[in-house]
């Protein structure tokens, strides 16, 4: 995928996600995270909507709407986790431990 131009100069994140559905039990869809910031690989992590907005989210320090709100953020994609998303994620670690 070509890089659209200053990219790499102003810190921009591209995300890309496709919403087909096939109706079967395991469908999966393609969701790129392209940017400086984003270790390059393939991913395991099963994500949704929901934790792509979670960590949109996160990344502005936004307050989390909806079903949002109990999905995971994905940290495993960067080179470096941003520190807002580190500190959200880690918080929500430690009230969801001392919940339980």
């Amino acid at each position: 995928m070509p890089t659209s131009s200053g990219q790499n100069e102003h810190n921009s994140l591209l995300i890309v996600t496709w919403d087909e559905d096939n109706k079967k039990e395991n469908n999966r869809i393609v969701t790129l995270f392209v940017g400086p910031m984003v270790q390059a690989g393939r991913y395991e992590q099963r994500i949704t909507h929901y934790n792509v907005l979670r960590t949109i989210e996160d990344l502005y320090g936004l307050s989390h709407a909806g079903a949002s709100a109990d999905a995971a953020p994905i940290t495993q994609i960067w080179k470096l986790a941003p520190r807002s998303l580190t500190d959200s994620y880690l918080l929500s670690t430690l009230i969801t431990a001392a919940a339980t």
